[in-house]
């Protein structure tokens, strides 16, 4: 079977598959209350608002959403809690990327419909497979390893609930794949076009509107372009290019954002990651002597109790303000508690469990559940088997990647670069805030990783 007509089967294939997963899992609650402000941004582009937000509607919205833990029409939100038309207050406390997609599909349908997107998201999720198959025949140099890791993208539980449901981590995902392909191509082969470099620059350039912690991945690169050459020549070569992609991202993404920040508040900010309400959430991940909770309601109660305003916007300069110098007056007193918090943090998503879809969609989630577990699996068979499949996922993805490298030892840079890619995540976020949905996104480093194993591995028994 030639290579175009085995790709055409498995995108073929991953269509097929997330076709189902769209009647399973297309009104699954998996964050919703975390798009309303960019629904409402959108809805307020449309209505010549401008980039501008209706936070009453944002708040009773997510309560809403949050107590019915479904995928609410946006029609039904606009009816509920407003008269069709939004305030418009030009609060900048997010990255609008998601807002400007939907307001596009918005604007083609001419509707406030979901489902354009959900489509859409669909359809780019199964042409994923191309560049999972070609970066994997790039770093390994085998179709055979290049077909297991493309099959088991288009598989894997996570990325077909995440391509069917509404999210921005997806969109994060597919800027990581697509503009890394277009990276390693340029490296590992002889035509060294600058055009595969403005791609890739500028694909994660235009994703950073809906993940700006993904901003230094190109570092990463680097060090893979350096594993190439290990040489005086290679540092050479990589240092200028480096600047080039950096000053690409910086003109599509951090100086307009910038700008528009200091507009509103009179100073610079690039991501929400950097906001002292995250950093204040953080602290209260696990369980502590203090009084730090890692949710927005308690954020806004503390910042409220520092003088705050209980009508305010969070995130917001000052918000963010009130809660960092908190939490910092904290760790000066305790030092160790914060690196507790570190050590904690990076440990516990070292073996990031991935959304499967069957929980979110029916709200039966065994942590908040607070039964044994054999009970809850008595109880609540279904949900009982997602969490065992989900530890199994968390510990062999991570554990095989680690066991190829000892394994495979001559595709070394291969392997580390994979290695780089899926821990990238917890090294950003690490002095912040972390949560799973943000590692999600790098999980196609370790199915890349997990495939080669396989494979050598099968050909090892079955020799």
């Amino acid at each position: 079977m030639t290579q175009k007509r085995l790709l055409l089967l498995v995108v073929g294939f991953a269509l097929f598959v997330r076709a189902l997963a769209f009647f399973a899992f297309s009104d699954s609650f998996y964050n919703t209350s975390r798009l309303i402000p960019q629904f409402s941004v959108a809805h307020n582009l449309l209505t010549e608002n401008g980039q501008s937000v209706d936070t009453k509607f944002i708040e009773k919205s997510g309560k809403y959403v949050n107590e019915l833990q479904r995928l609410v029409p946006f029609e039904e939100l606009l009816n509920r809690f407003s008269t069709g038309k939004l305030d418009a207050n030009p609060e900048i406390t997010d990255t609008w990327g998601m807002a400007y997609i939907t307001a596009f599909f918005w604007w083609v349908t001419n509707s406030r419909s979901y489902l354009p997107m959900q489509f859409f998201q669909i359809v780019l999720d199964s042409i994923t497979i191309l560049p999972i198959f070609w970066l994997t025949l790039l770093l390994f140099s085998k179709k055979e390893i290049a077909t297991i890791a493309a099959i088991a993208y288009a598989v894997f539980p996570s990325f077909l609930f995440l391509s069917t449901t509404l999210n921005r981590d997806y969109y994060s995902a597919w800027g990581i794949i697509w503009s890394t392909y277009f990276f390693v191509s340029w490296v590992t082969k002889a035509d060294k076009s600058i055009w595969k470099l403005v791609v890739a620059s500028f694909i994660l350039s235009v994703s950073l509107w809906l993940r700006p912690t993904i901003l230094f991945v190109p570092a990463i690169w680097g060090i893979y372009y350096y594993f190439h050459h290990r040489n005086w020549k290679g540092i050479k070569t990589i240092v200028p290019i480096l600047v080039v992609m950096f000053t690409i991202e910086f003109v599509v993404f951090v100086l307009p954002f910038s700008m528009q920040y200091h507009s509103k508040y009179g100073e610079y900010n690039f991501s929400s990651g950097l906001n002292g309400g995250a950093f204040w959430a953080g602290l209260g991940e696990f369980d502590n002597k203090y009084h730090f909770v890692c949710n927005d309601d308690s954020a806004m109660s503390r910042a409220v109790e520092l003088g705050f305003p209980s009508d305010g916007v969070m995130y917001t300069p000052e918000f963010s303000r009130l809660l960092k110098e908190d939490a910092m007056k904290i760790i000066r007193q305790d030092p160790m508690f914060f690196a507790g918090v570190l050590v904690k943090r990076y440990s516990f998503f070292f073996f990031a469990r991935p959304p499967l879809g069957i929980s979110e969609r029916s709200n039966i989630h065994f942590a908040r559940m607070h039964l044994p577990f054999m009970d809850f699996v008595r109880q609540y068979p279904l949900e009982g088997m997602e969490v065992i499949v989900k530890a199994g996922i968390a510990l062999l993805l991570p554990l095989c990647t680690i066991a190829l490298l000892f394994f495979r030892r001559k595709d070394w840079k291969a392997i580390l670069f994979l290695i780089m890619l899926w821990q990238y995540p917890l090294i950003v976020h690490l002095p912040t805030h972390l949560e799973n949905r943000y590692i999600v996104p790098h999980f196609f480093a370790l199915i890349i990783a997990t495939s080669c194993l396989g494979y050598y591995l099968s050909r090892k028994i079955f020799k």
